[in-house]
């Protein structure tokens, strides 16, 4: 595909809790949704980046420049 898509699955993937979790789940499920078709290899490439490291990123930055976090399914709003 291209470097922009790339950035754009990358950008995502720290900004966005929910498709971040549909990536590490299905992957090429989850890039359909968002309209993406990579080539194996870009794919390939993207599998070997880490959760944990992309969860660290993401926990980091400001929230204003990220999509609403996910709640969890324990929180207790009585």
């Amino acid at each position: 595909m291209s470097q922009i898509s790339i950035e754009q699955v990358l950008g995502r993937l720290i900004c966005d809790d929910a498709f971040r979790n549909d990536f590490y789940g299905a992957p090429e499920r989850a890039l359909r949704q968002l309209g993406l078709q990579l080539t194996r290899i870009e794919l390939a490439a993207l599998r070997t980046v880490e959760r944990d490291v992309i969860e660290l990123l993401a926990q980091r930055l400001d929230d204003r420049i990220r999509r609403a976090p996910l709640a969890s399914p324990s929180t207790d709003y009585s």
